[in-house]
């Protein structure tokens, strides 16, 4: 109730128009000042998807997780691209999109009952078949975390992989928690696990 829309600073309209003149000024930054267009065209991407999210997408179970893994994972790509180096950022995107739409699902099932509105995974094959496509999700997400170990040398490989396995870990343990019905803690546990991947790329990417 304290922030701006609710508590009345701001009307949703104003919020609205706000947010349509930000998004737009950052368009056109991008594609003016960057002679690369790559991150424009990310940027652009991101927008129609979240656009088409709030318009629709939320409510359609798989499709909307997707959507969100999605623009999760364009941070990465764009910040690559922002680069013109593309490559070592690829499996992060890869990771995010994943472990992103993993935990999307966790979430789905944990607002289950308030989502009767909605056409959620859950929803329409249940919590157990929905478990098991979450799982899978993550199990892809987690091998394809272990293929950059490819990208690094001594100190920083040995750094990567601690840091990698650890966040494996932190995720699985999501997992884990999900399956015994905590969802909440589920879901975030995946969160912090891909935190630490995060964190571990960056670290090995430094010593490198």
């Amino acid at each position: 109730p304290e922030r701006p829309i609710p508590s009345g600073s701001i009307s949703a309209d104003t919020a609205s128009v706000y947010a349509q003149a930000l998004l737009g000024s950052g368009l056109l930054i991008l594609l003016f000042a960057l002679e690369n267009k790559m991150p424009f065209v990310i940027a652009l991407i991101g927008i129609l998807l979240l656009t088409a999210y709030e318009n629709g997408l939320k409510a359609t179970g798989i499709s909307g997780n997707i959507t969100v893994g999605l623009m999760s994972g364009a941070v990465f790509l764009f910040a690559g691209m922002a680069v013109n180096d593309p490559g070592p950022t690829l499996w992060m995107f890869g990771l995010a999109v994943l472990a992103t739409i993993t935990r999307e699902i966790i979430k789905d099932i944990q607002d289950l009952e308030g989502d009767r509105d909605r056409r959620t995974l859950p929803a329409s094959i249940g919590i157990e078949n929905s478990m098991k496509v979450a799982i899978l999700f993550l199990l892809i997400a987690i091998g394809l975390s272990y293929t950059a170990m490819d990208q690094f040398t001594g100190m920083a490989s040995n750094v990567y992989l601690g840091g990698i396995t650890l966040a494996n870990g932190t995720m699985l343990f999501g997992i884990y928690n999900a399956n015994q019905e905590d969802y909440f803690e589920g879901q975030k546990n995946i969160k912090q696990g891909m935190g630490i991947a995060m964190l571990a790329f960056i670290a090995a990417a430094g010593l490198s």
